[in-house]
């Protein structure tokens, strides 16, 4: 066997030249960037190419727009499928997005929402198991998201020593879910337009102490705005209140000290702590945009919280 050359690897053949004279390794990486059935689709081009795209670096799905060409049944079955014959090699991106299948497959997409819902559970904790560094999913939107909470992740701790970027769109997450303590990695976090589910009308918490950027997009979100953590690391963050459930009609004549008219001014324990601002104090640059009836950032500076940086 020649020197560098790794069992099984098919080596190319004498004479060639251009892509082909790359190693494995470098092709594996190359068939990360492309979407998944365009990766899988490479198997037919030489005996080599046969199954390197089960090695792939990166799973890219995107359901949006009419880019996967077929039904959410095929969509489902080509996933699962693939997830299967590429088994826990590891990943370094995974992309999942279904945010719209095109109005002729809506029927089809109320159908199979149960199916769907399940599997990208699946998909999604899979991407965890193999090691993945870059994490990505967006949900498909059938129009009751907030009422049905159509796609709920697990609620579960992530326990990935590997993962450092997280981006979440319009999913349901959990008390369980949003402790990041068990991720020594994961230094880039966005949440957008998800939902908090908590307990008992508790304040969830988001405990991500590594983290050095937040974008936390609370728009039309119909829960308790989550509290969160100290952030010691934290260098750059965004965050947006706009449309969230904790307002108060009063609007800018409130001094929220003293509200009766929000629907929370304090957490679970009955505590009335800071619930953003004081974990957001370490960074040296932060945009906060709220509405005008939103309260939540007012009622926070009640507390005093030093921006040293």
């Amino acid at each position: 066997m020649p020197p560098g050359e790794s069992k099984g690897e098919v080596p190319p053949a004498a004479g060639c030249d251009g892509i082909d004279v790359c190693p494995d390794e470098v092709l594996q990486h190359i068939l990360g960037f492309l979407e998944a059935q365009e990766s899988v689709r490479t198997c037919v081009l030489t005996r080599r190419w046969r199954h390197l795209w089960k090695s792939a670096t990166g799973l890219c799905v995107v359901a949006d727009e009419g880019k996967f060409l077929g039904s959410v049944e095929k969509l489902c079955d080509f996933v699962d499928s693939l997830l299967r014959h590429r088994g826990g090699s590891p990943l370094h991106t995974c992309k999942l997005w279904f945010t719209s299948f095109g109005q002729a497959m809506s029927a089809c997409l109320y159908e199979h929402d149960y199916r769907l819902t399940r599997l990208v559970n699946t998909w999604f904790w899979h991407a965890v198991r193999c090691q993945v560094r870059v994490l990505s999913l967006k949900a498909y939107d059938t129009g009751r998201f907030v009422h049905q909470r159509t796609l709920a992740l697990d609620d579960r701790t992530i326990d990935s020593r590997h993962l450092m970027r997280l981006d979440l769109h319009s999913v349901v997450v959990g008390r369980r879910f949003l402790n990041f303590s068990n991720c020594p990695s994961l230094e880039h976090l966005k949440l957008q337009s998800c939902y908090f589910e908590s307990e008992n009308d508790s304040r969830l918490h988001i405990c991500a102490p590594s983290l050095v950027s937040l974008s936390l997009i609370l728009d039309y979100i119909w829960a308790l705005i989550p509290s969160l953590e100290s952030m010691a690391s934290l260098l750059k963050a965004a965050v947006a209140t706009e449309h969230s459930l904790e307002f108060c009609n009063l609007g800018k004549n409130c001094n929220c000290e003293f509200c009766h008219n929000s629907y929370s001014i304090g957490d679970d324990t009955g505590s009335n702590d800071c619930v953003l601002l004081k974990g957001l104090s370490e960074a040296k640059d932060l945009a906060l945009i709220s509405g005008p009836e939103t309260f939540i950032f007012k009622r926070d500076l009640r507390w005093c919280p030093m921006f040293s940086n």
